[in-house]
């Protein structure tokens, strides 16, 4: 124990904040965390109690039965060089012209909005179905000036005034807007200023149309400029199935940043710096 610190759990907790940022999963986080360990010669029935214990204070998804014994097993068996270097590299995905133009030849924005339920002609209307009254929200007028919040705390007469939101909510009021103080991933959003897209309101329905065949497609947000904002509820969701729909959205064009989980997209019905109402034009109740 005294190899890995007096406090392996927020080690093995950092690892996997850290691992999460580049955009690996769960499972494969528990298996790099293994892989340390058996490097450093600590025995196979630690190993599972250590991130046993690290795995209390990860809140992404619960453990699937054995998953732990199963994977340090798998690692210990393995040749000592099976999860280091080259080998641990994800191959990663890169934008697709081709797709793009024939995934947007299909779209129409009309059908698209069409399509929507009744929309909620106030940003309060449209919070109070997306989230829960306690739930914190991070909403701001500027990307500097950002506040959080419950959201039964927020004064709905300041909404109109905000530009950006973090689509998922926090654990904390607190802490700031940062991958350790996101309490889930609720949302994704995407959202694309490329030029095969700008403006181009068809081809971005079609390509908000292919994602939707990967996750169910919430909310549509005008952003008062070139893009939509498509919102995408991956409530329930697997880890596989998340990062099937990042990888095709980095394909069709999506600013990855965007993907993120604390970054901010635009507020619905908020009012844009050039005076734009970010208006909702599709909504998925």
């Amino acid at each position: 124990m005294a190899i890995i610190g007096n406090q392996p759990t927020d080690k093995f907790n950092d690892l996997l904040g850290k691992l999460e940022n580049e955009g690996f999963g769960y499972h494969m986080a528990i298996m790099k965390a293994s892989n340390i360990m058996k490097f450093m010669n600590i025995k196979c029935d630690k190993a599972c109690e250590i991130l046993h214990d690290a795995s209390q204070f990860v809140d992404r998804r619960d453990l699937q039965n054995n998953e732990i014994e199963n994977a340090v097993k798998y690692v210990y068996d393995q040749p000592s060089d099976m999860f280091q270097g080259e080998r641990f590299v994800k191959e990663q995905p890169v934008m697709d012209k081709e797709l793009i133009s024939r995934v947007g030849e299909t779209g129409s924005i009309d059908e698209l909005r069409d399509e929507s339920d009744e929309i909620p002609e106030e940003g309060i209307s449209v919070l109070n179905k997306l989230y829960e009254p306690t739930d914190i929200l991070h909403m701001g007028a500027d990307v500097f000036m950002g506040k959080q919040r419950p959201l039964d705390a927020w004064d709905p007469m300041t909404l109109p005034l905000m530009q950006y939101i973090c689509p998922n909510p926090l654990k904390s009021a607190d802490e700031s807007r940062v991958m350790m103080n996101i309490k889930e991933r609720r949302y994704m959003v995407f959202e694309s200023d490329i030029p095969e897209l700008e403006k181009n309101w068809d081809a971005q329905a079609g390509v908000i149309n292919k994602l939707r065949t990967i996750l169910d497609l919430k909310m549509v947000v005008w952003s008062g400029n070139k893009s939509l904002h498509a919102w995408f509820d991956c409530r329930n969701q697997s880890e596989s199935q998340i990062h099937r729909f990042n990888n095709m959205a980095i394909k069709l064009g999506a600013d990855q940043l965007t993907l993120r989980m604390t970054q901010l997209v635009r507020m619905p019905w908020g009012k844009r710096d050039n005076d734009k109402i970010q208006k909702v034009i599709f909504y998925n109740g």
